[in-house]
């Protein structure tokens, strides 16, 4: 039990009347449930509506019986009574509209997968009050009972969590366009989920599941929804916000695979939807415990709402404690909950909100999403801090509603410009749905909610920018679906380099549209002249363009990296065949190449990573590394682009001339290529920065030199090289886990490189 203060923070509309029971419908079959347990929430939500909602001690097993509390195990509750004689004997509803006996169901159903006891929402109840003054003295006086966990204020509704540009004052076209070229979110990786690929695979379009968008109002009627009047499983609708926002969500997650207007990142999924507004009265918790109450494990509940927080900001709706057990008991028993973490541009581990978001504290099961710019850095309205998960675009996103894109009706409205973690959620929520539909179709149960949480977590596109306001990073698709076994281990043709070359480097940038562009840059030809050759790849649409080439021509780099969007590259041959010590910095979004302080030694042959915003790099063969020149080198250098300056590093054990590398959680990892004997070697060794050490780890299945590599979804992988084994380029791919540390065989390039 605890005690809270109240807040004073007034949210912006205020509510009146109660919560009546009613009687909602659900799925008949029983499902299984997950687990979990219930802390006291030391928390207090904003409240402005005229009810007060409380908590009874769960050991007392309070309930509602013809008109009186009872405590099922026979506690007294005089006490209790005295104090609503003392305020008129308020009426007292029960808080979810879920029958009793059904709600003792699933709790007793989520007990089986449980390591705790899951919430006992049967505890919750809301009062009527007369006025402000009478509703604080009401809950002063039942936060003073020793058999009341909590009471306050019943929450009133905040506006949605995003917005885009109304219909009337938007300019119109009047015909739709197909406007999938626009919907970057879902495309490849990194710029987009991965969520068109995905919908390739069997389940992969959400077939199977069902995804509930918890929204207060919607335009079922689109062109491009066409949901039927049952999609809303309960609750009333509320328009004092429109409906646009609600449409937008729908889209983005169930827009029709038509070749027009938009498509949904799982239009396969069945749509449902529910209000949160009971008898008038705002009520989130009772909406949330209805749809779990109507969902089997793995389907998906998004809650597309936000509340007041402490600061006069906006925060997760789960600040509402009744919101938070609603939550962990949906979640308990195996449903996915994915949540806005709201426009508040608030720190969640700030201490005025009390540790509410320590994961090891409060852990709801939900999964919180804020909201990222294309290139994947924060948003400066989103919330953020280290509860949440997963991030999606908060702006630019492209769906159904609104019409500042297209439209001259509710009907046709198109919109470019949906924002907020509001445009965010659904691009989680979509890759949730995606990867459950997928393991079902494969007869495979579906995923706990912590499981899929951590996945879509792990094998995520890392975010970028300002890593202190963490926002996490944005699901991608192909590459969870691989780390589950499942699938990504095919090679499908694409359009061929325009240049012929060898020895290039090459690095991905995701463009405005997040679309994800290659750059291919320097490299030889067939007469070993090295070229200047910059070229650039769309993955969506299987294109090559010519870039600004290189400032001088270059032939075996130190590799590529990416930081803030710009493609840096070091070292390499010249044309006259020496050592460079360039460093050169592509801008795509200039087409402009420009220098910066050279490397310490001259180098060609290593590899390089971006860590924390800092350019790392490992020397291949070095002039000045020792007093024999040119030599393999074991140094590693860090440059910084705030400072311009390079600095010398722990050499690595051993050298990886041509190896391959990729940066993996903070870390770098190398491996393969030749060691300073000149042999091909299969040593893996990891560089830690926090440190300054090496560690040596799992060797290479085969000993390769010349590789292709790059870090997908948490893991190294190598691609094809020279062996020494069969003297000869190979088409192998190995995939290295740092998690179990070891490697896996991966399927084959259609031919051997090197």
């Amino acid at each position: 039990m605890y005690r809270h203060p109240l807040s004073a923070t007034a949210l912006i509309v205020a509510l009146t009347g109660l919560i009546a029971c009613q009687n909602d419908t659900w799925s008949p079959s029983e499902p299984e449930f997950e687990n979990g347990s219930s802390p006291s929430l030391s928390m207090s939500p904003v409240g402005s509506g005229a009810g007060v909602e409380v908590k009874f001690r769960e050991d007392l097993e309070v309930r509602l019986e013809p008109g009186k509390l009872r405590s099922r195990t026979g506690h007294a509750l005089d006490g209790v009574q005295r104090v609503l004689a003392a305020h008129g004997n308020p009426a007292i509803q029960r808080l979810s509209t879920v029958p009793a006996d059904r709600l003792e169901q699933l709790r007793e159903a989520a007990r089986v997968r449980s390591a705790g006891p899951p919430p006992d929402l049967s505890a919750w109840y809301r009062l009527s009050a007369t006025g402000a003054a009478g509703r604080d003295r009401l809950i002063a006086d039942l936060n003073a009972l020793p058999e009341v966990d909590t009471a306050y204020a019943a929450p009133a509704p905040a506006p949605p969590p995003g917005s885009g540009t109304p219909l009337a004052a938007s300019p119109t076209v009047l015909l739709t366009g197909n406007f999938a070229s626009r919907q970057g979110y879902l495309g490849p990786a990194p710029g987009g989920i991965e969520a068109t690929y995905a919908r390739t695979l069997p389940g992969g379009a959400g077939q199977g599941v069902t995804v509930i968008d918890l929204e207060y109002d919607w335009f079922f009627d689109h062109e491009d929804l066409g949901l039927p009047g049952e999609a809303l499983i309960g609750g009333e609708r509320y328009s004092g916000f429109g409906d646009d926002h609600g449409t937008a969500v729908l889209g983005e997650l169930f827009g029709r695979e038509n070749g027009l207007g938009v498509t949904g990142g799982v239009p396969g999924a069945t749509p449902r939807t529910v209000a949160p507004f009971f008898d008038g009265a705002y009520n989130p918790a009772a909406a949330i415990t209805l749809a779990s109450a109507s969902m089997a494990p793995g389907d998906v509940l998004l809650i597309e709402q936000q509340t007041g927080g402490p600061t006069d900001t906006y925060v997760p709706l789960e600040w509402i404690p009744s919101v938070y057990d609603a939550i962990r008991l949906a979640t308990q028993a195996g449903k996915i909950v994915v949540e806005a973490a709201g426009n508040g541009s608030q720190d969640l581990d700030a201490p005025e909100l009390n540790g509410r978001f320590d994961r090891g504290r409060y852990d709801s099961g939900a999964i919180i999403v804020g909201a990222g710019d294309p290139q994947h850095a924060i948003l400066w309205f989103s919330n953020y801090g280290s509860r949440v998960d997963l991030q999606g675009w908060g702006g630019e996103v492209t769906t159904t509603g609104y019409g500042d894109l297209s439209g001259t009706t509710k009907t046709d409205a198109y919109t470019g410009g949906f924002s907020g973690t509001s445009s965010a959620s659904p691009i989680v929520t979509a890759a949730a749905a995606s990867v459950v539909g997928y393991l079902k179709a494969q007869g495979k149960p579906a995923p706990a909610p912590a499981d899929l949480r951590s996945l879509l977590e792990r094998a995520g596109t890392p975010q970028t920018g300002d890593l202190s306001r963490r926002i996490g990073p944005l699901p991608n698709l192909r590459a969870a679906l691989a780390a589950l076994g499942v699938v990504g281990d095919t090679w499908t043709a694409r359009a061929p380099e325009p240049t012929a070359r060898l020895h290039q480097s090459a690095g991905t940038i995701a463009n405005a549209s997040g679309q994800s562009i290659v750059y291919t840059v320097g490299g030889e030809n067939a007469l070993s002249t090295p070229l200047r050759t910059l070229e650039a790849y769309n993955a969506a649409g299987d294109a090559w363009v010519r870039k600004a080439p290189l400032p001088a021509a270059r032939t075996l780099l130190n590799g590529t990296a990416v930081i803030g969007r710009k493609l840096y590259v070091s070292g390499g041959i010249t044309g006259s065949r020496t050592l460079a010590r360039n460093l050169w910095v592509y801008d795509p979004a200039t087409n402009v190449w420009s220098s910066k302080a050279g490397m310490p030694v001259g180098s060609y042959g290593g590899v390089s990573a971006a860590i924390g915003g800092k350019l790392y790099v490992l020397v291949g063969k070095c002039d000045g590394c020792d007093s024999v020149s040119p030599t393999i080198g074991r140094r590693l250098y860090r440059y910084d682009p705030a400072t311009n300056v390079w600095k010398r590093l722990a050499d690595a054990p051993g050298a990886h001339l041509t190896g391959g590398a990729g940066a993996i959680g903070g870390r770098l990892y190398v491996a393969g290529g030749y060691n300073q004997r000149g042999r091909v070697a299969s040593a893996l060794h990891v560089y830690d920065p926090a440190t300054d050490t090496w560690a040596t780890q799992a060797a290479l299945p085969t000993p390769r030199a010349e590789v292709s590599a790059g870090a997908i979804g948490g893991k190294l992988y190598l691609a094809g090289g020279y062996s020494s084994a069969s003297g000869d380029a190979v088409a192998n791919v190995d995939a290295y886990d740092p998690v179990t540390n070891a490697w896996t065989t991966r399927s084959g390039m259609p031919s051997a490189r090197q």
